[in-house]
């Protein structure tokens, strides 16, 4: 009778004074002492139906069962639309007791690494955990290299050349300069940006290295090269962006035609970061003006001038 203490009853949709309700009620207090009784008022609630209703009325309520008088609140209304919604306004919320619960085995499994009678430790889609066990995943469900290979796809690199959003995931530079680095870019053409992590390890990366690009023009197409007059009007990444910035597939497309010598790793970041405090997903959002294209080709020139 544990789960009665604990937690509140609620009987709807029925008559409280349908018999079988009252049966199940008499059953339910012919099995508890008197010190059970009084915490079963507290928590019994009863949610009546009254044709022609207005609105919801809360009151207490007492009812006989056999010579016990089993105090409880009634709830009493038309329309259970009232009910519902404000059931669905409130936030769930976990028993202390079972949290205290949760932190002595896990505290058990980080010092054992032996889960305990009432807990396994394993993904939540693994179908071979039994349903009534306690299943915890510390953690990710994959680490190091091979957790980096399920979990960070190309954009989010290419992002984090900005936002450092690896970094707060715990990921070290040697991690993402590793196996990982290949399986993220598999299948993708063109360089890819990696200065940032190489600058900051003494770990040699030849393979990495092969597949960067040696100089800024190495960054750039043969076809861009040969279109920079279109942008010969502007002197810096600054002018050119305040200008053209309303159109942004144009404007990041354009900012890759500046010679090197008029690019600032600080108005190019400057630049970056606000196309993705606009829009965070912008380089997973598909679409025919190749401005994701542009994007990537700007954070890999900001990757190699930083």
């Amino acid at each position: 009778m544990t789960i009665f203490m604990e937690y509140p009853i609620v009987f709807i949709g029925y008559s409280i004074d349908d018999s079988n309700i009252r049966n199940i009620l008499i059953d339910i207090v012919s099995c508890l002492p008197e010190s059970k009784f009084e915490k079963l008022r507290e928590r019994f609630i009863f949610v009546e139906y009254k044709r022609g209703m207005t609105g919801i009325s809360i009151a207490p309520y007492s009812i006989d069962l056999n010579g016990r008088l089993l105090d409880m609140t009634r709830v009493t209304l038309e329309d259970f639309s009232l009910l519902y919604n404000a059931l669905a306004a409130q936030k769930a919320h976990i028993p202390v007791k079972m949290l205290r619960r949760f932190k002595e085995d896990i505290y058990t499994y980080v010092i054992t690494s032996q889960p305990t009678s009432t807990m396994q430790v394993a993904p939540l889609d693994d179908g071979k955990i039994d349903e009534d066990r306690l299943c915890v995943t510390i953690g990710q469900t994959n680490t190091g290299e091979c957790g980096l290979k399920t979990l960070v796809d190309a954009n989010l690199r290419y992002r984090d050349i900005v936002k450092d959003e690896l970094a707060r995931m715990r990921f070290s530079h040697e991690q993402l300069l590793g196996l990982a680095f290949f399986s993220a870019f598999k299948g993708l053409n063109g360089y890819f940006p990696v200065y940032k992590h190489l600058s900051k390890t003494k770990v040699e990366y030849p393979l990495v290295r092969e597949d960067a690009a040696e100089t800024f023009e190495g960054l750039i197409s043969a076809t861009i090269k040969k279109q920079r007059n279109a942008v010969a009007k502007y002197s810096s990444v600054k002018e050119l962006w305040e200008k053209e910035k309303t159109d942004l597939p144009k404007a990041t497309r354009l900012l890759a035609y500046l010679p090197e010598e008029k690019f600032k790793a600080d108005e190019l970041y400057a630049v970056l970061e606000k196309i993705f405090a606009d829009n965070e997903n912008i380089l997973s959002e598909r679409t025919a003006n190749g401005l994701a294209t542009n994007i990537r080709r700007l954070i890999r020139i900001y990757d190699y001038l930083r």
